[in-house]
């Protein structure tokens, strides 16, 4: 159930998140790194907004056994009178953000943003129940929905020359089309009903997950607006872009170990056993997928950047690179957090990530004046720090730590190493159109990853097939 759920929901969030790629390709041929960097700059006011929104509960209604319309209509009053809040001081702190970043465009902007917390705030509670209730159907139609509305609208601004205002419209409209497509799917409705008790209930839970996440989102947002105050909006464009590309696969796969691996866990949370053999099989799974096409990225980036962005964007290709790398430990570590939370473990999870940006602060303290490329490897040296004191903690609470998992991870991330090496040295030697080359180092690369996975019998390759097999068989029978 675990690999299943959990490679269906990779392949419907990755059919979703490569339309969401294919739309921010045309806006980029059609924008330049200086809007992107601007619309960068505000990602992490609008993150902690989202968060403050949410309180942390929705995690918490998710991981509680037993819930009931009451605890799911107290947090639906909460959530609407948060995002209010929220909206009010981005108002307030919008010229100050302005102001420190010396554009003052960024007011107007990071206005209009805000209005997204407030649309997402009203399908909060609506998304959080159908992961409970593992109804993914749902949340991915919603998702799919929004995305081509929110896109669409994207394109036809930014074809009218609207700038940054583009990709500002294209996010709140994102979210106040998910929310309404929530409602239409979903059956359940808010009562009128309110119980602060409840919410009380959830608070010891939530409380600690919401400054946990509060300070991973403070860090994952803190390159761009460090980037944007120590250099220029253009070099926070190349990096936003770097990170895009980067978060197509890395994303897809953190969105899917959630939505699947977190709601499971929290069912067999008393079975040890069974949540070793859930991580251990998500671990492979992850390493498998995540890890070759993180390689193949650091292979093909240069071709892959001109193909994709033009040559204006070429800049972006050596950030692409190193944080592909991060990726890769990103994806491990992702899964042992999932497990921590899903046991009820969140005092474990905000001492994680208070150790875990206690080391990329110094980090990206002594690496900031050094340039991008320095403070993302900077980054790297910090997810490898943490993903051993991850390790460490796994260990002592499932009997998998990090040797273990390095272990595991290691025959599929070799695979993906020297199938990539092979792809990229069938391309190096020859001069030869850039479209041309690309094409080749994929159907190399990919083809000797496959071939190998047939030839050696890797276990996660053949159970993706188990799955696959007779979903395929059935489609073809249906056309038929």
């Amino acid at each position: 159930m675990a690999a299943g759920g959990l490679l269906w929901t990779f392949l419907s969030r990755f059919g979703q998140l490569l339309v969401q790629f294919i739309i921010g390709l045309i806006l980029a041929r059609w924008l330049g790194p200086n809007e992107y960097g601007l619309v960068a700059m505000l990602s992490l006011f609008l993150a902690l907004a989202n968060l403050f929104a949410d309180g942390g509960f929705g995690k918490a209604l998710i991981q509680k056994q037993e819930t009931d319309d009451l605890d799911a209509s107290s947090m639906f009053y909460f959530n609407l009178l948060a995002a209010a809040v929220c909206y009010g001081l981005i108002w307030l702190i919008a010229p100050s953000v302005s102001q420190f970043y010396q554009r003052v465009e960024l007011t107007n902007l990071l206005r209009m943003l805000g209005i997204a917390v407030f649309a997402s705030a009203f399908g909060t509670v609506q998304s959080c129940l159908m992961t409970k209730r593992l109804q993914f159907r749902s949340l991915l139609i919603a998702n799919w929905i929004a995305t081509l509305g929110s896109g669409t609208l994207g394109l036809v601004l930014a074809f009218q020359g609207f700038g940054a205002w583009s990709l500002i419209g294209q996010q709140v409209v994102l979210q106040a089309l998910r929310s309404m497509v929530l409602w239409i799917l979903s059956t359940w409705r808010p009562k009128m009903a309110f119980s602060g008790q409840r919410l009380l209930v959830l608070l010891p839970y939530g409380s600690r997950l919401f400054l946990a996440n509060s300070i991973d989102a403070i860090f994952q947002h803190l390159y761009a607006a460090v980037i944007g105050k120590v250099y220029t909006a253009e070099e926070v464009g190349f990096y936003h872009r770097a990170h895009s590309l980067q978060q197509l696969p890395v994303g897809n796969y953190l969105t899917a170990v959630n939505q699947v691996s977190f709601p499971l866990l929290s069912r067999i949370k008393d079975q040890p056993s069974q949540v070793q053999r859930v991580i251990r099989k998500s671990i492979s799974f992850g390493t498998m997928s995540i890890g070759f096409l993180m390689c193949f990225l650091v292979a093909a980036a240069e071709p892959l950047t001109e193909v994709l962005l033009g040559t204006k964007w070429l800049p972006s290709a050596p950030y692409l690179q190193i944080l592909c790398i991060s990726g890769i430990i990103i994806a491990l570590q992702a899964v042992n957090e999932s497990a921590f939370q899903a046991l009820g473990h969140s005092d474990l999870v905000l001492r994680f990530h208070l150790i875990r940006k206690s080391v990329v602060a110094v980090l990206l303290a002594l690496t900031i004046f050094h340039g991008v490329t320095a403070i993302l490897w900077g980054q790297v040296v910090a997810l490898v720090i943490n993903f051993s004191v991850c390790g460490f903690y796994s260990h002592r609470l499932f009997g998998y730590g990090t040797w273990k998992q390095v272990c595991d991870a290691f025959p599929y991330l070799a695979l993906s190493v020297f199938a990539t090496v092979i792809g990229w040295l069938a391309v190096v030697s020859w001069p030869m159109n850039v479209f041309v080359e690309l094409l080749i180092q994929t159907v190399v690369s990919v083809g000797v990853y496959v071939g190998l996975h047939f030839w050696l019998r890797m276990d996660s390759f053949r159970e993706v097939i188990q799955v696959v097999g007779p979903q395929l068989k059935r489609f073809k029978f249906i056309r038929s």
